[in-house]
């Protein structure tokens, strides 16, 4: 993957010594979820051994699975409040609203922050998703559908100008699209540093996600 911000763990000692080799299995597709054991070592069943509701497959594992759901929030979080701590740290002027409950025609929303610049309102939400078959993109997708409505409601509301909705897409294993590099210039967060920060922070909650779930004491189905 072409990825200077999603690969800098290859190169910079940004990991634990312990973590280093889980982001290698991560990366390269060597884990031991059942589907992917299954390619090596025919498995009985490949249900998930948590929930048993689906397949057990890293993406599942890294984003689907309600058992890592606790640990999957705290990884949302912790990109959302960098990128909140990192805003007022940028310009004056900014104007944040955080998860606030905004009314719609079809219902409420609540974005992760609501971000006034330059005259402008903006909705930033925050959303990790696997790398594999189209789901970054599904997710700068769905938001920006999700959102939009919200832009008229809050220009009107705030006295500002209509601006954009940015989602800050973070792939599970780390990887920054330039999309989520555009959204967060947009809110003026343009250095290297901060896009890097928040590509290990996806990483690293990522890499406890697992080892939280390959749990080999529990009972495998």
């Amino acid at each position: 993957m072409d990825d200077r911000n999603g690969n800098v763990w290859l190169y910079n000692r940004n990991l634990k010594p312990s973590h280093f080799p889980t982001a290698l299995r991560l990366r390269g597709g060597m884990t031991s979820d059942k589907v992917s054991m299954n390619k090596v070592v025919p498995q009985l069943i490949v249900k998930c051994r948590k929930c048993r509701s689906c397949n057990e497959t890293l993406a599942h594992v890294l984003g689907q699975c309600i058992y890592t759901k606790a640990q999957r929030i705290r990884r949302h979080d912790d990109i959302r409040y960098f990128v909140t701590n990192k805003l007022p740290n940028m310009k004056k002027g900014i104007k944040i609203i955080e998860e606030s409950l905004i009314p719609t025609p079809t219902g409420n929303l609540k974005p992760d922050l609501v971000v006034v610049n330059q005259g402008r309102v903006h909705v930033v939400d925050v959303t990790v998703r696997h790398e594999d078959i189209g789901y970054l993109d599904e997710g700068y997708r769905s938001k920006v559908m999700k959102y939009t409505p919200l832009l008229e409601i809050l220009a009107e509301q705030l006295n500002v100008e209509r601006g954009w909705v940015l989602p800050l897409v973070v792939g599970t294993r780390g990887s920054m699209s330039k999309t989520t590099i555009d959204s967060l210039r947009e809110i003026n967060i343009n250095d290297r540093g901060s896009f890097i920060t928040i590509s290990l922070l996806a990483l690293r909650n990522s890499i406890e996600i697992y080892h939280t779930f390959m749990d080999y004491n529990a009972l495998v189905a």
